[in-house]
């Protein structure tokens, strides 16, 4: 059984090639993305493929979804988010209201900031920022 998988990059030939097709996708107002797709063909032992065959119905599910699930549930975890990112993050959510109150307080310092920067730079000449 040569068993063929899909997924974000194509691997083609014996030779070990990889390429890149073209997929044009158009959603409401977006330009064309690309998405590349791999696919990977193993060759099984007809005792592999029976193996394979029996589990996927174990799980009531076809082969290919089982081929998947195997593999991503063996994958090594993905890279830890940065920590920079994380450290944002969690400060915007500790941040985060929906007091009008502290939404306007934070309006006035965000409006007070932007006249202080086009005031700066005037001053030295610049264009302004901040409309």
């Amino acid at each position: 059984m040569a068993l063929t998988l899909s997924g974000p990059l194509r691997y083609t030939g014996r030779g070990g090639m990889f390429g890149c097709e073209d997929h044009g996708m158009r959603a409401a107002g977006r330009a064309e993305r690309r998405q590349c797709v791999m696919t990977l063909t193993i060759a099984l032992a007809p005792e592999e493929q029976a193996r394979l065959e029996a589990a996927a119905r174990a799980r009531a599910m076809s082969v290919d979804e089982c081929v998947r699930r195997l593999i991503t549930e063996h994958l090594p975890p993905a890279a830890p988010e940065d920590a920079t990112v994380a450290l944002l993050t969690r400060w915007l959510e500790e941040d985060a209201t929906d007091d009008p109150e502290e939404i306007r307080k934070a309006q006035e310092e965000l409006d007070g900031f932007k006249r202080a920067m086009n005031a700066e730079r005037e001053r030295a000449g610049a264009r302004r920022l901040y409309p």
